[in-house]
């Protein structure tokens, strides 16, 4: 895919404006939805749902269709979108800029039929199958999962 930023181009663009990103509600047919635990800033040591920036010339759905196959390395095909934009503003960032992260952030559902062969990448140190929401989570995390009709 074109548009892929080289590191150092990524973080001035970190530092100096809002990212758009995607995040995936990720559902099997028994009720049980997927989240990692991040192991990065933002949010670092909180389960989260998997997804991340898009990149230039790629729709919501392709980016969480790469999003996903890189974090987790499960295919999926079915979107229910959920129309809604969230922003999120951290003091803390991945980069050792000082200035934050300031991301716009959709959120799109998708199901698999099971979890079986999932292989995790670097940015995360678990990933769990849940069954019911957390009120200790993140409240953009538990405002997705209700979103995507989770309870």
């Amino acid at each position: 895919m074109s548009g892929k930023l080289s590191d150092e181009l990524y973080t001035k663009f970190h530092e100096s404006m809002p990212i758009f990103c995607v995040d995936i509600v990720l559902k099997n047919s028994e009720g049980g939805f997927l989240l990692v635990k991040r192991s990065n800033e933002p949010a670092n040591g909180q389960w989260w749902l998997p997804g991340g920036r898009l990149l230039r010339n790629e729709t919501i759905d392709e980016a969480a269709v790469r999003k996903i196959k890189e974090e987790v390395g499960l295919d999926i095909k079915l979107f229910k979108g959920m129309n809604k934009c969230y922003e999120l503003i951290f003091n803390e960032s991945p980069f050792s800029h000082g200035r934050g992260t300031h991301n716009v952030t959709t959120c799109v559902s998708a199901e698999v039929s099971d979890f079986d062969d999932f292989k995790l990448d670097g940015n995360h140190s678990e990933l769990k199958l849940f069954h019911k929401v957390d009120e200790d989570w993140h409240p953009y995390v538990k405002e997705c999962l209700r979103e995507a009709g989770i309870r």
